[in-house]
């Protein structure tokens, strides 16, 4: 319930935690933390296009669930580049500078860094995106269900106007 209420919680976490483990400890190896966000990033993405087939189109459903698909294969595919870039920043380093000083080596390691920054953010945003959009699908048809039957129908219509 936490994922549907609020996103930014869960995308602030995990991207503060692969800042910290990527940015932050650079000279080690960090495919293993980029390599399961993709698979987090992409499996999100599949039950995104899987869940799109599933709704009729009331309420623009199928858009923001597909929009939702759509934004989380966009941040793996950052994520996996953001991988790809360190991984060959790290073996540049270690085949051109021997020693790991100097002021061309200071420079590129800053540009490298905050381009890796940047795709990083540009993932988090896009991650908050979808997670916002496939939230509001998800709480709206929640409602919309407990709503036809059960006891909450008040509440259920409540929110139906809130958010219609």
């Amino acid at each position: 319930m936490v994922f549907v209420l609020n996103p930014a919680i869960i995308i602030i976490v995990a991207y503060l935690y692969i800042g910290v483990t990527v940015l932050f400890r650079f000279h080690l190896d960090s495919m293993l933390t980029t390599n399961a966000a993709f698979v987090v990033l992409i499996s999100l993405s599949g039950l995104s296009f899987s869940y799109t087939k599933t709704l009729d189109d009331r309420k623009n459903s199928q858009l923001l669930t597909r929009y939702a698909g759509e934004t989380f294969a966009w941040s793996a595919l950052i994520i996996l580049f953001f991988s790809i870039l360190k991984f060959c920043y790290q073996k540049c380093i270690e085949l051109f500078f021997a020693e790991k000083s100097g002021d061309i080596f200071v420079f590129i390691s800053g540009v490298i860094i905050v381009y890796l920054c940047i795709l990083l953010m540009i993932s988090a945003w896009l991650s908050f995106k979808g997670l916002s959009s496939l939230g509001f699908v998800l709480m709206r048809n929640f409602f919309r269900e407990s709503a036809k039957g059960s006891h909450e129908k008040e509440c259920g219509e409540y929110f139906i106007k809130l958010t219609t």
